[in-house]
């Protein structure tokens, strides 16, 4: 039976409609995941002392990349971002996150981990800002912020890989200038920069903070006769038992 093609279209665009909100449902929960455990501030936060702010005018401006920008303010890695300073930024979307999963990757959601997360963003800004063509063309040792070295590559002509994740927007345009004159070139893309060795270390449970924890011990004593039976005449000897009952209570 053939389907009309206004049903056909009605269908496609319900489907589509439906992707769309789940994945701005994904994106909601994990800011909303991060915001809850204090990793990240809320949105629109900024740091005492300001950063370089023509790095935050540019990520402030996408929507899609607030998991990342509110990390930098929160780990307080934008505070180690200098003025005057020329940056190139390579965010990850909010999408991309989806892979640090919370029941997976619980520590990175957690401020125990906070360094940890700090430590991976850094991975994602070089100090100096270059065109794509000129990091692909001096290959994999672009040195980043915390020193730790990214591979740019053009596989094919015009797509740009940074360690493997595709740079999504490529053009001129992402190019945001300062007022002070410090320009900084923001790129979005695909993936989070981290090896298999830091990926492995969010997935252990956090641990509850020992100072939080106080131990609440009752002691009930009970009086009364001995459970072991006498023969006649003996004299029944009054014994003494003691009840121990240990509670942990765990402040936050």
């Amino acid at each position: 039976m053939n389907t009309h093609p206004a049903a056909s279209r009605r269908a496609i665009t319900a489907k589509l409609n439906r992707a769309q909100q789940d994945k701005k449902r994904s994106e909601q929960y994990l800011v909303a995941v991060m915001t809850m455990l204090g990793v990240f501030v809320a949105v629109g936060g900024a740091p005492a002392n300001a950063s370089n702010r023509g790095v935050e005018d540019a990520l402030a401006a996408h929507n899609d990349l607030s998991i990342f920008y509110q990390a930098l303010l929160t780990t307080g890695v934008a505070r180690e971002l200098k003025e005057n300073t020329e940056y190139t930024v390579f965010a990850p979307t909010n999408e991309a996150f989806d892979v640090l999963r919370p029941n997976v990757y619980p520590c990175f959601y957690d401020t125990q981990c906070r360094t940890e997360v700090a430590t991976v963003l850094r991975h994602h800004i070089v100090p100096e800002n270059k065109s794509l063509p000129r990091f692909a063309r001096w290959g994999g040792d672009i040195a980043t912020i915390d020193n730790n070295r990214l591979e740019i590559e053009e596989p094919f002509i015009g797509d740009y890989r940074v360690d493997g994740h595709r740079v999504l927007d490529q053009n001129a345009s992402n190019e945001f200038m300062h007022e002070r004159g410090a320009r900084v070139s923001l790129y979005r893309i695909d993936g989070v920069i981290i090896s298999n060795q830091e990926l492995a270390s969010f997935r252990v449970q956090p641990v509850t903070n020992s100072s939080n924890t106080v131990t609440q011990k009752t002691v009930t004593t009970y009086s009364g006769t001995p459970v072991v039976y006498r023969e006649p005449g003996e004299a029944q000897d009054v014994t003494t038992r003691t009840k121990t009952v240990t509670r942990t209570t765990t402040t936050q």
